[in-house]
């Protein structure tokens, strides 16, 4: 997270530009600005979901399950691709989807080793609930930049 509400001044960045090279003051400026502005989305994005019970880790799990073509499912190596969070993390947080009832977890029939998981009614209800007011904390968030 970036957590500067006031960012530094092209005079300031100018005082250590020695190491920049052709990089100006302004083009660092702009992506200090990038980040606040992306910080301040994801804050309000974890708001949202916050008061949904739920994390942006498990929104994200659910969508990454939801989005897949031709499948209804994901092993937990495919999660673990496409979601960078180390594994502990990841396992608990998807432990807590089960729990929670918002994912199945089954056996793939041909390695009992191999976990698959998949969303639940009540999973794909929720999940399908919140998709407009997360479209929407998206662009409240672009349109205030």
């Amino acid at each position: 997270m970036f957590f500067l509400k006031s960012l530094p001044t092209e005079a300031m960045i100018s005082r250590h530009r020695n190491d920049l090279g052709e990089t100006s003051e302004s083009e660092i400026l702009e992506v200090l600005t990038e980040l606040r502005r992306a910080s301040q989305t994801i804050r309000s994005v974890d708001a949202y979901f916050s008061d949904h019970g739920l994390s942006l880790l498990k929104f994200l799990i659910l969508i990454v399950i939801d989005r897949e073509s031709g499948r209804d499912w994901l092993q937990y190596s495919e999660i673990a691709d496409r979601i960078d969070v180390s594994k502990p993390v990841l396992t608990r947080t998807i432990s807590s989807l089960v729990d929670s009832q918002r994912l199945e977890a089954f056996g793939d029939p041909s390695d009992k080793r191999v976990r698959r998981y998949k969303l639940t009614q009540s999973g794909q209800a929720e999940l399908d609930g919140l998709m407009a007011g997360y479209f929407e904390v998206l662009l409240r968030a672009h349109r205030d930049t």
